[in-house]
């Protein structure tokens, strides 16, 4: 673009309209490279995005499969074999959601930096709304703690 700019102001028979060529392809350069500079940000929030999805669905499968476990678990026996069994599942998985609270944060932190970015409505509702898997997460930690189960 900026080489066929300087051919064509070359070309110009009149020395003012030389110069409104330069400055049109000045222009039209500057243009160019704000739109690859927009572009390069947009591959990176889009990366970013991508690797949200993923870990998101990581952690939802994660989740449910403690969720299972905790189903699993059952209602608290009078039985003390039986409850030291169930307390030991359950601390098992309390050790769990403190092994992932790492996981967690980063994955919220992402999701913070994307959703003020986010044009889309939708993907911003999407963004904002995942972090309330944490706060269910940090929910069944602290109810077996307060229920003196752990």
């Amino acid at each position: 673009i900026r080489l066929r700019g300087r051919e064509l102001a070359g070309e110009t028979s009149l020395p003012g309209e030389a110069q409104q060529v330069l400055d049109r392809s000045k222009i039209l350069s500057d243009e160019w490279d704000q739109l690859s500079d927009n572009i390069d940000a947009m591959r990176d929030r889009v990366s970013q995005a991508e690797k949200w999805v993923d870990g998101y669905t990581g952690i939802e499968k994660w989740l449910s499969a403690k969720r299972r476990m905790l189903a699993a678990v059952g209602v608290a026996s009078t039985d003390s074999a039986v409850a030291s069994s169930q307390l030991g599942q359950i601390q098992m998985i309390k050790a769990e959601l403190e092994s992932e609270r790492a996981t967690w944060a980063k994955l919220n932190d992402v999701a913070q930096r994307l959703s003020p970015e986010s044009s889309d409505s939708a993907v911003s509702f999407a963004v904002r709304d995942k972090p309330y898997i944490f706060k269910i997460l940090s929910r069944i930690g602290s109810f077996h703690t307060k229920s003196g189960v752990l």
